[in-house]
């Protein structure tokens, strides 16, 4: 007997999967300045550049926590700014269960 998730469990499964890559993604980049780091003389550029892009992934991840919620054609809403208003009063198509994106 093959469950179904709902659709909610299929965003918060979705969300979870994009903390988890955006996280993976920001300890990549804190490894990469490490490792500049060791080899300073001629990296102090890409050091820098490394910093600030971990911060702006840190950041958006930070702000992407419980501010959005996708619609079921797959438009992201900040919720912060009435985006749940807006998700309410569109009209959704049906989706198929095998339409999910997943990445290997």
């Amino acid at each position: 007997m093959s469950e179904t998730m709902s659709d909610d469990d299929k965003y918060k499964t979705g969300c979870s999967e994009f903390d988890k890559g955006a996280k993976g993604l920001s300890e990549a980049l804190k490894e990469n300045i490490e490792v500049l780091q060791k080899h300073r003389e001629t990296n102090e550029r890409r050091i820098k550049a490394l910093g600030e892009f971990q911060k702006r992934v840190d950041d958006w991840r930070n702000k992407f926590k419980g501010k959005t919620e996708e619609t079921r054609d797959g438009i992201i809403l900040d919720t912060a700014d009435g985006g749940q208003d807006q998700a309410a009063k569109r009209s959704y198509p049906k989706i198929a269960a095998n339409s999910l994106v997943t990445t290997d």
